[in-house]
């Protein structure tokens, strides 16, 4: 096992450690039962912003530090680029009078042969590019609408029935935005009614659903929610 340590596994840990307790908070937040999803908007975007912050030369150099510091307390290999690459002649090339008098190099070789910048090119940058593609898509403007409107159909959140935070997602749809207005005023009322006669159901299960349910005959509030749930299940 101690052959395959070297200093871009210490690297790599010292790294990925530090991007993943960035995310952990998040992927735990979004996981829990019971989700305030304006807090958890908040977090997102939070979570984009620190991982575009780390995207810099400066902290690539920090995880090279530790890395290199903790490579030579254990006597483990750091150098992991050869100094001399053989020279390689494309078969297409090789058939003819052409002379290659270069070496063929890869994207990983460089002139100052550094340690640090071949794991900042080749792991650093691309890592971090990946992660904020996947956080950007997953989380695009669209979707946080959609989170939001989630947060506005669960029964026991101070966003329920939120008309300000449906509109948007309704329109999307291209749903009645006076209907669903004076769908939700209704609901509300009877709500209402039904808390005050002891009638009101609990919702305590899974409360989307639940909810679904018991809208009923509110047409355009039924579609909104079935939608929701729809990209739920095919998107997140």
């Amino acid at each position: 096992i101690r052959q395959l340590l070297d200093i871009k596994f210490l690297y790599c840990l010292e790294f990925f450690s530090h991007l993943l307790r960035l995310l952990k908070d998040v992927s735990d937040t979004l996981q829990k039962k019971q989700i305030n999803m304006g807090v958890a908007i908040d977090l997102i975007k939070t979570t984009v912003e620190e991982v575009e912050s780390i995207r810099n030369e400066d902290m690539s150099k920090t995880f090279f530090i530790n890395a290199r510091a903790a490579a030579e307390k254990f006597e483990l290999k750091c150098d992991i680029i050869s100094s001399t690459r053989k020279r390689i002649i494309p078969t297409k090339l090789a058939a003819g009078d052409t002379v290659v008098t270069e070496n063929i190099r890869r994207r990983s070789d460089f002139q100052d042969n550094s340690m640090e910048t071949y794991l900042r090119v080749n792991i650093f940058f691309p890592v971090l590019d990946k992660t904020l593609r996947e956080l950007n898509r997953r989380f695009s403007q669209e979707n946080m609408n959609i989170l939001s409107a989630f947060d506005a159909f669960i029964p026991g959140n101070v966003n329920f029935l939120n008309f300000e935070i449906v509109k948007e997602f309704a329109r999307h749809y291209k749903g009645n935005i006076d209907d669903l207005k004076l769908e939700l005023c209704q609901m509300s009322r009877m709500m209402s009614r039904k808390e005050a006669d002891g009638t009101m159901p609990s919702f305590e299960k899974d409360k989307l659903f639940e909810f679904s349910s018991f809208v009923g005959m509110y047409i355009s509030l039924l579609i909104l929610i079935h939608n929701i749930i729809r990209r739920i299940f095919f998107q997140f």
